[in-house]
């Protein structure tokens, strides 16, 4: 372990909170540094392709490769590959000494993991298990030392053949080659090779040398465990390894002969063909000028001479026409220049055939000579070609990569100014609100935020670029990721098999957010800045903590439970700078939401079994019960306009009650007895849970003596705010109904009261606004009916004929809201994107949701109170259950359920897009049982058109 390591891990062993196994997680953290960083899948696909082109290269010129077998270069390379191959060797024999230190520390950890339990934990005794680790240092250094030399050696290696040239024995062998022409073939062949092999070592040179100067920059060996070091160095050093290794230039550049080709001209049917030693050029008749006189042949010469004949380097032509009676058109011409001679003109019949006809052409574009004499090889002309060669290899490379690159920028901006403009921002379509309006009912404030929400926009320029790319890259991969993701249960990337398979959507999102807020918080933003708390920090946390609740794993839960303690302070402190005269304020409503969801998220903590210790369990159990309290009294004492009055249990300040910040774990440290008694047969309220619920019952009935317009909608308290009392209240009456299920009837029962008689108030169709806020209160109102239905039949204090009364009105008003026109409107309408849609489409869209599970839920329990119904209907049958058999309407029931889970299967406008999967699931169950027991021919109570009335 390297001092690197032990700083990183001394601080991770710090930060393990309390309660959580220390053995087990510093075991798998030493079994997360053992593992080598991972490349991306395009890395390695990439390398793939680049080792099938070499491998078809080396195919392709093994003959070349074996003439350099014979080389004392070669033999110096071999040298040298051995050196490399046994550094390499040296190294991973040090890393093995490691790794099996590091393996029989981890052993000692999980062995000392079984006996754990949190009062008999040693920081001390843990760091004593961990002493062994020290002696692979020295291991660790002999790795970076040996990794170094092989790439030194590398670097070397690509640099001593170009080392080889010599430009006077070049010019001598050139020289040699005029003379001999078999010579002059293996020194060009040679030369070809000397040339390719130094440009391939010079450019393998440039562009590893910044990977050893990157490297330098590193402390120690943590360069093996930088993701991108290993990403930049296995795409160039293979394509720079591999260039000087296999030394191979354009195979077929040099199995090319250096002599001129040889040219005939055939008359072939009255047309022209231009054969060469290489290809046949056919030149069609139009080619051939009319007027020029004599035959084809003669035509075929004047039309030739501007042609450039492939692979000779040729630059003109002169031909001469020659007659000899012995000539034959098929005879293959040699390169040498021929002149016809004076006799043979003098002597030449000018009523000669076609066939004693013959063309002549001189390829080397030299003075016409009587004595054959080799070419002399050009090496400035080779070398231009294999320069152009190169540079069109290198162009298109670097237009191929400039083109990539460019689409690659092109799309990744694109990307964010679509996320930007058009899926962060609200929906803005729709008949705009008054500004006085938009701030009484408070919409805006319920909206999913991701930085400027609450400014119309989509993230806060002030985070910086970076910053807001990684919101928005939170955004979508929250939003388009797909796929599931293993974490282990310290919150490392490597799974074990006690591990949580979590939708990687939510995992990744959580990663970019946390990398935008630390972004945020070095350009100096903070939560609570001058006693002013930044609601751009407060919508980028709430969507953090948002997020890690669905990851819903004990350290998410954990970290949504910091987070929002954390913001709920920030609130607390600016309620009571703000708050103090009993009005409603931003940041009471705002406080109010955040410990609603900090009592739901501690709820879950305490149930989670990351508590080990049952004191602790039961203390955190009452700080969330007195959270959601919190949030309710604040409501309430608003509505009837003495908000001190109901600060006092608790107020913000009260460390007594609530937990320091820190985290659900400072209870770790308390002794005490149990409050709550955790029987399942014989559950019941804590004293102090007994004295809150009658200080809200009280408040309940104060409320309800008021006038209906008064009822949750006075001049202290915002329709906002009460619908954050009445979410509250709702949250903490389900969690009551686990402890003292008596207790939570009479609470319910109160605000069923409350919001049936608050509903005349709060129904205003005047606006937008107000249209949505009374729908809000009826389907609440039909959601406390069905909730009051099932605690008054699990209670026994409701008769079945005022269930099935709570259950059917319920289901009135849940249809009269689902089915009315309005919410057709413009402002109601979802887009395709978040901008395009209406300005209040996300809240009408959340109360539909609403209404259609209020909906499923009192049509399953209707389905159930039918069910329970004779067969066969008597006068002695209880007169709520109508005239229908019970199993009958008890399928009417489950199908309406059905319907209203899954929308899909309608076409009466009942609702939204997504199907509700346990509640379907549910009622599917339900409708499979009773159809097995109903008659075949039983007729459907529920198929008349009207909707109005829904009782069998």
């Amino acid at each position: 372990m390297s001092q690197s390591d032990e700083k990183s891990l001394i601080q991770f062993i710090n930060d393990i909170p309390p309660g959580v196994n220390a053995y087990s997680t510093v075991a798998n953290q030493l079994f997360s540094l053992l593992q080598p960083p991972t490349t991306p899948a395009w890395v390695q696909w990439v390398q793939r392709v680049i080792l099938l082109g070499y491998g078809i290269m080396f195919l392709q010129a093994v003959y070349l490769v074996s003439l350099r077998i014979k080389t004392k270069m070669f033999r110096g390379i071999i040298f040298n590959e051995l050196a490399i191959f046994w550094f390499y060797g040296k190294a991973e024999n040090e890393y093995n000494h490691v790794q099996k230190l590091t393996l029989n520390v981890i052993k000692t950890l999980q062995d000392a993991s079984l006996s754990y339990s949190p009062e008999s934990y040693d920081e001390g005794k843990l760091l004593i298990m961990l002493i062994p680790e020290r002696k692979a240092e020295s291991h660790l250094n002999m790795v970076n030392k040996y990794i170094r030399m092989a790439i030194q050696v590398n670097l070397y290696q690509s640099v001593l053949p170009s080392r080889k040239i010599d430009g006077r024995k070049l010019n001598s062998e050139t020289g040699e080659a005029i003379m001999l022409k078999s010579i002059g073939e293996k020194t060009r062949r040679k030369r070809d090779l000397i040339v390719m092999h130094a440009t391939i070592a010079y450019t393998s040179t440039l562009v590893y040398l910044p990977v050893i100067i990157w490297q330098s920059t590193f402390k120690g060996d943590d360069f093996l465990r930088n993701p991108t070091w290993l990403i930049g160095t296995r795409l160039s050093a293979i394509l720079i390894i591999k260039n000087a290794r296999l030394e191979l230039p354009n195979p077929r550049a040099q199995t090319q002969k250096i002599t001129s080709p040889t040219l005939e001209l055939r008359d072939v049917f009255g047309r022209c063909e231009v054969r060469t030693n290489t290809e046949t050029i056919s030149i069609p008749e139009p080619r051939l000028q009319p007027n020029t006189g004599g035959n084809i042949l003669e035509k075929a010469a004047i039309a030739i001479m501007p042609l450039r004949i492939p692979n000779g380097g040729i630059r003109t032509m002169r031909t001469a026409l020659h007659t000899k009676s012995q000539w034959s058109p098929t005879r293959m011409l040699s390169p040498r220049p021929f002149v016809r001679s004076t006799s043979e003109s003098s002597n030449a019949s000018p009523s000669s055939s076609n066939s004693d006809r013959k063309v002549l052409a001189s390829l080397d574009g030299g003075p016409v000579n009587k004595i054959s004499q080799p070419i002399a090889p050009n090496s400035k002309a080779e070398a231009k070609v294999a320069f152009y060669t190169m540079g069109r290899i290198i162009r298109a490379m670097i237009f191929t990569t400039l083109g990539l690159g460019t689409s690659a920028v092109v799309a990744f901006a694109g990307l964010h100014l679509w996320v930007e403009n058009f899926e962060l921002p609200p929906g803005n379509r729709g008949l705009r609100a008054l500004k006085e309006e938009e701030e009484l009912y408070g919409w805006k404030e319920e909206l999913e935020g991701w930085g400027a929400a609450y400014a119309g926009g989509g993230t806060d320029s002030r985070i910086g670029w970076k910053a807001r790319s990684l919101v928005r890259a939170a955004w979508v991969a929250a939003n388009w990721q797909t796929g599931q993701r293993a974490l282990s249960q310290t919150g490392t990337d490597v799974a074990d098999e006690d591990g949580w398979m979590v939708d990687s959507a939510f995992a990744i999102a959580e990663t970019r957010l946390q990398q935008a807020l630390l972004l945020a918080r070095k350009r100096g933003l903070k939560l609570d800045q001058d006693g002013v708390v930044d609601r751009a920090l407060m919508e980028l946390e709430s969507r953090l903590a948002y997020i890690c609740e669905c990851i819903n794993t004990p350290l998410a839960l954990t970290k949504a439970h910091q987070v929002y303690e954390r913001l709920w302070q920030a609130c607390a402190g600016a309620i009571d700078r703000l708050g103090k005269d009993g009005k409603d304020c931003w940041e009471i409503r705002e406080g109010m939401r955040i410990a609603t969801r900090l009592g739901d998220v501690g709820l879950k903590l305490s149930t989670s079994g990351l508590i080990l210790d049952p004191l602790s369990i039961v203390d955190s159990q009452r700080s969330a019960e007195q959270y959601l309290v919190w949030s309710v009294t604040q409501g309430l004492g608003l509505a009837v306009g003495d908000g001190e009055a109901f600060r006092k249990i608790p107020t913000a300040n009260d460390q007594s009650v609530f937990a320091k910040p820190g985290g659900i774990f400072s209870f770790l440290t308390k002794s005490k007895q149990p409050i709550i008694d955790r029987d399942s047969t014989t559950a019941s309220a804590s004293q102090p849970l007994k004295a809150e619920v009658a200080l809200l019952e009280a408040s309940l009935d104060a409320l309800n003596q008021l006038p209906p317009e008064k009822i949750l909608g006075g001049p202290y308290i915002s329709p906002t705010a009460s619908r954050a009392t009445i979410l509250a209240l709702t949250r903490f009456i389900v969690h009551l109904a686990t402890v003292d299920v008596n207790l939570a009837y009479r609470l319910q029962k109160r605000t069923h009261g409350v919001l049936q008689k608050a509903i005349p108030g709060n129904l205003n169709n005047n606006s937008p606004d107000a249209f949505l806020h009374g729908n809000w209160f009826q389907t609440r109102e039909a959601l406390a009916a069905v909730y009051l239905a099932e605690l008054g039949y699990a209670t026994k204090h409701l008769k079945p004929e005022s269930v099935v009364d709570l259950c059917q009105s319920a289901l009135r008003s849940l249809d009269s809201v689902l089915s009315k026109e309005r919410f057709q409107d413009e402002v109601f309408k979802r887009g395709g994107t978040r901008s395009a849609s209406g300005r209040l489409a996300e809240q009408a869209h959340r109360i539909r949701e609403e209404a259609r599970m209020t909906a499923a839920m009192a049509s399953n329990i209707l389905g159930i109170m039918f069910e329970n119904c004779p067969v066969n209907v008597t006068k002695e049958s209880p007169a709520w259950c109508g005239s229908q058999p019970g199993c009958s309407s008890a399928k009417a029931f489950f199908t309406r359920a059905l319907r209203y889970s899954d929308a899909s299967t309608t076409s009466d406008g009942l609702g939204g897009e997504n199907r509700m999967v346990s509640l379907w699931n549910q009622s599917r169950h339900h409708l499979d049982r009773v159809e097995r027991n109903i008659p075949s021919t039983a007729s459907d109570p529920i198929s008349s058109k009207s909707s109005s009335s829904l009782s069998p």
